[in-house]
């Protein structure tokens, strides 16, 4: 199925049915067709057509949803930008994607404008809004001028199943960042088997709280509803306000969320089983810390549900769905994937082995934008090398030990931050850890801690130190743990331990505890 066909089908099939629900909006299913074709109609006059790439920018709103479903409908490639990137990130985006065309609000704008005027084959932007200024090398469109046109009414164009629909950018925590290439078939193949993973009805309000120029959002939050007739309350940001009014006034079933949030979440007064509409609570795009599941699970009396995915894979690759549920797993394969766990040589290591989780499947995405080389190293044979370290168990659960690319190798041992992290996460005053390594030239690497701590709580580095030492491996204990504030984020909510570790190494040689051991 292509993705513009999924909106037509739900539409023609649920017209009246509440599809978006945005602050004090609510739009059905029919009217979000209608709206929909208005922008393609647009698009299409503005000379947009298939086999473009289009930049999209927009916090999470209907205009978002509609741009997106409008592109597909015209066969063009839809890039998301995050409203959150400098104008050099963005830059760097626009000129790597080759993007033709921009849609996005006036806002916005001015982190686009010098990227416009670049000479990078950017020709138009339509925006929601006047801008406040305006390259002479680029036509603008306001969106909101068009609104009374008239709206395409032919079906989707029939592009193949397999041709480029969305390019998602990494979010480059470990490097340049890479356009991944999904088909149409990747995402709503991935989006058909998390709707039955979790037994999604058309009656569920999915909640989009996570921003939608991330993969996770966009399948699990926009397409999955879509495809199956739910509504979606929307979120712009995850701003806790907001988030909180949109709860209370959209009552979602379904709420999708990251750790950040559900450690948040723990840490504030629950509401009574009987007041909570959710009846599935999903975390993804990082590993869950034992400690804030079973800190939430307590307060909110409602399991979390843990999945593994990554971009390449159109997220989801594994669910822990009702009635199967294994702690600290992050569940079983969905339909029609494949897993398998492999050494060095691509040989499947047996039950309990740790080694790099491979995927098969058409979730597998069509390979990175303009790297050949790259999609060659990462898809051997048809499997997708994750970069993930993990193991089966005898039932098929996957268990995510840590990034391949975070791993540090200590005196020749691996060495897993994440094992570091959920030590420290179990200490009742620290509220968020990250570990990193740095490079030592006695040891190889060493691991450096990072935590944040609970309001007025004071923890000093030794004490920390010491539980440390009393629950992991000598070797495995951090060189120094560092208290600060707030972490930095990626714009998909995930710890940026790129920055992490340079700041490491930045503190390490201001305090003496240099890279040669001592």
């Amino acid at each position: 199925m292509r993705i513009g066909e999924s909106l037509l089908r739900t539409a023609n099939a649920h017209a009246e049915k509440v599809a978006l629900l945005y602050r004090d909006q609510k739009i059905s299913y029919g009217d979000l067709l209608k709206k929909t074709r208005l922008y393609a109609a647009l698009f299409q006059r503005q000379k947009i057509k298939a086999g473009d790439t289009v930049a999209i920018c927009f916090e999470n709103s209907p205009e978002f949803i509609c741009s997106y479903y409008a592109l597909s409908w015209l066969g063009a490639t839809i890039v998301p930008v995050s409203v959150v990137l400098t104008p050099r990130e963005i830059e760097y985006i626009l000129r790597d994607c080759q993007a033709s065309a921009l849609i996005t609000r006036s806002e916005f704008w001015p982190k686009f404008g010098a990227a416009a005027s670049s000479n990078l084959g950017l020709h138009q932007a339509i925006l929601a809004g006047n801008p406040t200024s305006q390259p002479a090398s680029i036509a603008l469109v306001d969106l909101a001028e068009h609104r009374t046109q008239l709206p395409i009414e032919s079906e989707p164009l029939a592009v193949p199943e397999d041709s480029l629909a969305v390019l998602i950018y990494t979010s480059g925590t470990t490097g340049t960042p890479k356009g991944v290439m999904l088909s149409h078939r990747n995402l709503m193949g991935n989006a058909m088997a998390v709707a039955r993973a979790t037994s999604a009805l058309e009656d569920d309000t999915f909640f989009l709280l996570l921003p939608l120029f991330h993969v996770t959002s966009q399948t699990v939050c926009m397409l999955t509803p879509v495809l199956i007739g739910a509504s979606i309350a929307i979120v712009s940001k995850m701003d806790r306000a907001e988030m909180t009014h949109a709860f209370r006034e959209f009552r979602p079933s379904v709420f999708v969320a990251v750790p950040s949030i559900y450690n948040m979440l723990a840490s504030a007064p629950a509401p009574p089983p009987d007041k909570n509409p959710v009846r599935i609570y999903v975390s993804g795009g990082a590993p869950l810390p034992a400690e804030v599941q079973n800190r939430f699970e307590a307060a909110y009396r409602k399991p979390i549900y843990g999945g593994y995915g990554l971009t390449e894979a159109s997220p989801v690759v594994s669910w822990n769905i009702p009635g199967a549920n294994k702690s600290g797993s992050v569940g079983r394969p969905l339909e029609g994937v494949q897993i398998k766990i492999a050494d060095a040589q691509m040989q499947a290591l047996p039950s309990r082995e740790v080694g790099e989780i491979c995927v098969k499947g058409d979730l597998v995405m069509l390979g990175y934008y303009n790297r050949p080389e790259e999609t060659v190293q990462t898809i051997v044979d048809g499997w997708l090398l994750t970069g993930d370290m993990g193991y089966l168990d005898e039932d098929g659960y996957l268990y995510v030990v840590d990034r391949k690319k975070e791993m540090l190798i200590y005196s020749g041992i691996n060495v897993y931050p994440r094992e570091i992290e959920e030590t420290l996460h179990a200490i009742p005053q620290v509220v968020e850890a990250a570990v990193v390594g740095v490079l030592d030239s006695a040891h190889g690497e060493i691991p450096v801690a990072f935590v944040t701590l609970k309001n007025s709580c004071d923890v000093s580095e030794k004490e920390l130190k010491d539980f440390c030492v009393a629950n992991l491996a000598r070797y495995k204990v951090p060189r120094r743990i560092f208290s600060v504030q707030e972490f930095p984020h990626s714009g998909s909510g995930k710890i940026n331990k790129l920055q992490l570790r340079e700041e490491a190494k930045k503190r390490m040689r201001q305090t003496g505890a240099s890279q040669n051991g001592k």
